[in-house]
């Protein structure tokens, strides 16, 4: 279903302990109140997967790929599972404005 409006953003993470939990606070701080967030891991073994289960694992939908599939194909399976009417990618290394 898609719905109007709605922004499905895709954060690829592989190993990125880190990097990670700015980038994700920064997108649960956004105004703009149609928005999912879709974090696909690439089979990190850095302990990044249980980090951000435990802080915003109820917040966005995770994805778990059981190995690095590569920046392409971990993000299309992201796209694929967004409901958005837009798509925005965004590195795990980078923040976001609230607005």
């Amino acid at each position: 279903m898609i719905t109007n409006g709605l922004v499905s953003t895709i954060v690829l993470n592989w190993n990125g302990k880190n990097i990670i939990l700015p980038c994700l606070k920064s997108l649960l701080s956004q105004t703009y109140p149609l928005h999912e967030i879709i974090l696909v891991d690439n089979g990190s073994t850095d302990g990044s997967l249980q980090l951000i289960e435990k802080n915003y694992g109820h917040s966005l939908t995770m994805i778990r790929n059981s190995r690095n599939l590569g920046f392409a194909e971990g993000v299309n399976i992201g796209i694929r599972h967004g409901q958005g009417e837009f798509i925005a990618l965004l590195n795990s290394d980078a923040t976001v404005a609230p607005n």
